[in-house]
């Protein structure tokens, strides 16, 4: 759990730098790597470290991958989205039981884990760098020829008017560039509720979740 929230404020915070794009880069070579190497791991003390940094590459992927996907999506579908974004946890457990049953060693069952890492990087060169982070960025030009390939291979509803461009550009340069921490969602009243009623639900989420694990082990 050390690792889960190492990975989410480390990897979260370095996207806001180099780019979501990026970051999941870093995020999924550092969990094949650490991953592969739990392979030749054989005590205790070894384990717990690689399992700590494997934890915290995994979960700083998962939140990284969330930030990408809401970007790229309007207001209207992001919760769906965002939920359907977490559905895929439920198949990858259960692919997770099955090659447990297949193969008991876990040294085995951790080179299976890494590999799955691997159709990520041919991924990488298809996924475009969100526009959104771009304009943050003032990189407005590179921002600007992604929307346009989303524009080209949309409907005619989805084409972006020159005007709009502009307009969104010339405001971007206007606003006065502020660096933010994981500190200003607690800011604003409104999310500073949000924050605490999310830090509730995964509180007893997770009590659930791990407590229910242990009893089964008892």
């Amino acid at each position: 759990m050390c690792g889960l929230l190492i990975g989410a404020a480390g990897l979260g915070n370095l996207a806001d730098l180099i780019g979501r794009r990026k970051a999941l880069l870093v995020g999924m070579v550092g969990g094949l790597v650490t991953n592969a190497c739990i392979y030749f791991v054989h005590d205790q003390y070894t384990f717990t470290i690689m399992r700590l940094l494997a934890g915290a590459f995994a979960h700083g992927v998962v939140v990284v991958g969330f930030v990408y996907m809401a970007e790229f999506v309007g207001p209207k579908v992001r919760s769906y989205v965002g939920a359907q974004y977490h559905s895929f946890f439920a198949v990858g457990y259960m692919m997770l039981s099955y090659i447990a049953y297949l193969e008991r060693d876990y040294h085995v069952m951790q080179v299976y884990i890494s590999l799955f890492a691997i159709p990520y990087f041919i991924f990488y060169w298809l996924i475009p760098t969100s526009p959104r982070w771009l304009y943050t960025k003032k990189r407005n030009g590179e921002a600007r020829e992604i929307l346009m390939k989303f524009s080209l291979a949309c409907d005619k509803e989805c084409d972006l008017d020159e005007d709009f461009l502009i307009s969104l550009e010339s405001s971007n340069d206007g606003q006065v560039k502020t660096r933010y921490t994981s500190l200003d969602v607690l800011r604003p009243k409104h999310m500073r509720r949000i924050t605490f009623d999310l830090l509730y639900c995964w509180f007893v989420t997770s009590l659930i979740y791990y407590g229910l694990g242990k009893l089964n082990l008892c």
